[in-house]
């Protein structure tokens, strides 16, 4: 299957030709209708649709052109608007963006409607434990006994736990810390600036 030229135009290439050739068309429809109209009365239908048709893409043309350039490179008032305010326009669209995506209070808003804590806890209510055969023991199965959740984290390698050369990262270090700071955010309750009761 071969192109032809008209296929290998780029997009906006394509709809400007389409868009010019549908007005040439609703032009030259007003213009025949205007003409025969006298003997078929029933074109004024035709000719006030074409009439519609051109205003409205004139108006549409008009509208685009206007925001980027001068149309027909005429200095009409009003014209070429973003690049006479581009830096107003940065200017603002910078504020607007700080205020209420970048500022505390909205990114505060949108972190306690994430709810990071309840995530978590429900991750790792819905992992599934996996046996493991290692060489020491913990608390968690005298819990687990008894019918209470419990959970086994912390930082470090499982495969290094109680050798001796264990040891933990630093990095690990920080993001346990930063785990558990998040779980026990989302448990415990606020406290009231100036008071010392706890409240829900």
């Amino acid at each position: 299957m071969t192109q032809t030229r008209s296929d290998r135009r780029p997009a906006p290439e394509r709809m400007k030709f389409f868009a010019t050739g549908l007005l040439i068309l609703v032009t030259a429809g007003y213009l025949l209708s205007r003409l025969f109209e006298s003997r078929h009365p029933a074109l004024s239908v035709c000719a006030a649709f074409c009439e519609a048709a051109m205003v409205g893409a004139m108006a549409d043309w008009f509208a685009v052109v206007a925001l980027f350039k001068h149309p027909m490179g005429v200095p009409i008032p009003h014209t070429a608007i973003i690049p006479r305010s581009k830096n107003r326009i940065a200017d603002n669209l910078g504020t607007f963006i700080s205020r209420n995506f970048l500022g505390a209070d909205a990114i505060l808003a949108r972190i306690r409607a994430f709810d990071p804590a309840a995530r978590f806890a429900t991750w790792l209510g819905n992992r599934v434990a996996q046996p493991l055969d290692l060489a020491f023991w913990t608390e968690a199965a005298l819990l687990s006994e008894a019918g209470i959740d419990a959970v086994v984290f912390g930082p470090g390698f499982i495969e290094q736990a109680h050798a001796a050369d264990e040891y933990v990262d630093e990095a690990q270090l920080e993001t346990a810390f930063q785990a558990f700071l998040t779980v026990f955010r989302g448990c415990l309750p606020a406290v009231s600036p100036g008071q010392g009761e706890l409240t829900p």
